[in-house]
Formats: C-alpha cells, structure tokens, sequence
C-alpha cells in the first residue's frame, strides 16, 4: 500500500533519468532498496528485488527523503510489463506487485 504522495513523472526524460540514477550502482544502499543490475551480477532475483537493467520508474515521491517509487517491470513481459511500488518495511525496500500488467495498472488508476 503507498502511503505517502507520489507524483508521476511528466516527460520520458525526466522518466529516463530517475531509471538511470539507481541505488543500485551503490553497494552500500542496493541491499537496504533491493535493487540491482543483472548486467553486474550473475543472481537471478525476482519480487521483492527490482532489476534496474530490466526496470522503468514512472512516478517517484513527491516528498523528498520518502524514497518511494512506482515502476514498469520488464521482467514479466517486453510490451506489457508488471508494475510495482516500493514499500519500506523494517527491512528496508520491498518492490510489491501493483498490477500484474500496465494494461490492468491503467485501468486501476482509471486512466
């Protein structure tokens, strides 16, 4: 469940560059956000890792230090990708299922 405000991001390149910028170039901070890059690790991961070679963010939060994020999972499907949110827990980030497709995510939001 997101909690807290999330703005969607307004333009492809804005889009491009939160996926670019990823915690999971940081070793420190990639275990506590459960992200990763399978282009740098042999692991195959699934939920609640996110691959950011394989990862698309859409909306992050709209408040700074949140740290929350919604986003296409291309893992599932090249033209019709899982979408996930991030959560905290005590564990840190857990990336849970929103919709199991972005078709059904659109319809969810009413889009």
């Amino acid at each position: 469940m997101i909690r807290y405000p999330l703005r969607f991001l307004p333009s492809l390149e804005e889009m491009a560059f939160e996926s670019a910028t990823s915690i999971a170039d940081d070793p420190k901070y990639s275990k506590l956000f459960r992200e990763y890059r399978s282009s740098i690790t042999t692991d195959t991961r699934d939920l609640p890792w996110l691959n950011m070679d394989r990862a698309f963010f859409v909306a992050t939060n709209k408040v700074p230090g949140d740290d929350l994020a919604i986003a296409l999972d291309y893992r599932t499907s090249a033209t019709n990708p899982r979408v996930v949110a991030s959560e905290w827990t005590d564990d840190g980030v857990l990336w849970c299922p929103v919709a199991a497709t972005f078709t059904e995510f659109v319809d969810l939001i009413d889009l």
